[in-house]
């Protein structure tokens, strides 16, 4: 769901949803290093190119493991 300014004081909603013989692709690649027996650290990045929608997505994750 989007919500967006109509320019009026008020806000638009609109639902996006993926067709069910949508073929969109979507690209990632990570990488992700052991820093000792109990830490680990991780980044992700993908692409997404949806029929509504077109992104990318960085992400970033330090695991410590009691």
């Amino acid at each position: 769901m989007i919500t967006t300014d109509d320019g009026e004081g008020g806000t638009t909603t609109e639902t996006l949803s993926a067709s069910e013989s949508s073929e969109d692709p979507m690209f990632g690649a990570g990488f992700g290093m052991n820093l000792g027996d109990n830490a680990s650290a991780r980044v992700e990045y993908t692409i997404y190119d949806l029929s509504e929608v077109d992104g990318e997505f960085l992400s970033a994750s330090f695991v410590w493991k009691f």
